[in-house]
């Protein structure tokens, strides 16, 4: 989609793109030497999750195709706050596209499709919306040339515009074009919006979302969780030990149907819940 001057798309929070007429490229490498992070945001709902699988951005190059990426995600209401998970770090794209030329400078333009490792899940509360960035960095490009964001002028005013770190993160700062505007790197985020839950996780001291799960259970707690189990309803264990990391727990290997959970917090405290698994 390309837009023209004037035009402000319609944003969709369950399915997120950011995309217009090029008319920046927010560095990744620079010469050759200088690495930056880049990050956009976007937002989720109230009593929602965003269950996020991949994301699509345009990347120019000054020669060659693009390489491998690096990828965190962060959390800030006005600007890029604390991280998010993990950093997901030389992620080969699942897919490059070519995607035209740069203006009018014939350097090339890619449509790439980074697929994350595992869903990555975005909730909100069930009060406010929360807002979450996409933070990339990429290595130069198969040529050794330096690799850039494609970025249009900021339009949306549901979300903010591009930031940028010159230290890995450490430290960043809005990004200015050299003409004074703000910009918006173009981005697609694929995934799926699903209901929290009943439980206000803001004021629970225990919740657990979603319900339905599919692959993640996200189980929260004031309190360490020190074991989880998983039984049918014909009271059978079928997970004895489940592992929480980032406070998911991995379900996609339970076949479809209904499971008790039971959850023994911190001195002894036991919480027991029932999840559909689709």
């Amino acid at each position: 989609m390309n837009l023209s001057c004037g035009e402000v798309p319609t944003y969709d929070p369950c399915a997120p793109i950011h995309e217009g007429l090029a008319t920046n490229g927010v560095g990744f490498v620079n010469n050759g030497a200088d690495h930056y992070v880049a990050a956009n945001d976007f937002n989720v709902l109230a009593e929602t999750q965003f269950q996020v699988e991949k994301f699509i951005i345009n990347v120019v190059t000054l020669g060659g195709q693009p390489s491998t990426f690096d990828v965190t995600f962060y959390d800030g209401e006005t600007g890029v706050g604390s991280q998010f998970g993990e950093p997901i770090e030389g992620l080969t794209p699942s897919s490059i596209t070519p995607n035209g030329t740069f203006g009018s400078t014939g350097f090339p333009v890619y449509s790439v499709e980074l697929t994350l490792p595992t869903m990555t899940i975005f909730p909100a509360t069930m009060a406010a919306d929360k807002k979450y960035w996409v933070a990339v960095s990429g290595a130069p490009s198969v040529d050794g040339n330096s690799v850039y964001w494609v970025s249009s002028d900021y339009v949306f005013t549901e979300t903010l515009p591009t930031w940028q770190s010159d230290n890995g993160g450490s430290n960043w700062y809005l990004f200015v074009a050299g003409s004074g505007a703000n910009v918006e790197g173009d981005m697609i985020i694929e995934g799926e919006c699903a209901t929290l839950g009943l439980q206000d996780l803001n004021n629970s001291d225990f919740a657990y979302y979603p319900n339905p799960a599919k692959d993640v259970l996200n189980i929260t707690s004031q309190k360490t969780i020190e074991s989880v189990q998983v039984f049918n309803l014909a009271g059978q264990t079928v997970m004895s030990n489940g592992k929480i990391a980032n406070g998911q727990i991995n379900v996609s290997t339970l076949t479809p149907g209904s499971y008790v959970f039971r959850v023994t917090l911190e001195g002894g405290q036991i919480e027991t819940f029932k999840i559909i698994k689709n």
